[in-house]
């Protein structure tokens, strides 16, 4: 799992340096004129929570929806592929634009939700694919043994505990990243 998050990483990074002309040029990406205004906005932190929530959560409980169908192998495969990606094309972007200061930027607007979230997608896409396997190739995987309905109530539990993990990441995205974000804007 952890192979593909790699493998989105560099897709996303050589897919910028590749095309940084139409990519981080021409969509004015991590530019001046966008980050300005961030350094001078008040942040309301329960409506920013309702925005972070519908977005992580509507992806984490699809995920877990659709790890009981045939697809819940290729969603969560896909979901850890594309994450990878998006944060290849955002270090990428921020090097190309910012140099050292722009690892900086990256590392600081991440830092310390993703240290919750991404554990968190990464579990949560590990079970998905075990309860896939389990429910349509038992043949495959065979991780719990026992009656089906304890077996299932168990990857249910194991869903919950990654969805709650995903709404403690977004506290933590809500609350305490944007502080961190104006710190580290203060050099840009």
């Amino acid at each position: 799992m952890l192979t593909l998050v790699l493998a989105g990483v560099g897709a996303g990074f050589f897919c910028m340096l590749f095309q940084q002309d139409r990519l981080l040029f021409q969509t004015g990406l991590l530019d001046a004129y966008t980050i300005s205004p961030i350094k001078y906005q008040e942040i309301n932190h329960d409506i920013l929570l309702g925005y972070v929530l519908r977005q992580r959560l509507l992806n984490s409980l699809l995920i877990s929806l659709l790890a009981t169908t045939y697809l819940g192998i290729t969603v969560s495969y896909l979901y850890l592929l594309l994450f990878g990606a998006a944060f290849g094309l955002l270090t990428a972007a921020a090097l190309l634009r910012y140099g050292l200061k722009g690892l900086l930027f990256i590392f600081m607007s991440m830092f310390p939700h993703q240290l919750i979230l991404f554990p968190g997608f990464l579990l949560l896409s590990c079970v998905a694919c075990s309860l896939c396997r389990y429910l349509y190739f038992q043949d495959v995987s065979m991780h719990f043994k026992g009656k089906k309905k304890n077996v299932l109530l168990k990857y249910m539990v194991l869903l919950l505990f990654c969805n709650i993990v995903v709404i403690i990441g977004c506290y933590i995205e809500s609350y305490v990243n944007p502080q961190m974000l104006k710190m580290i804007l203060k050099f840009f």
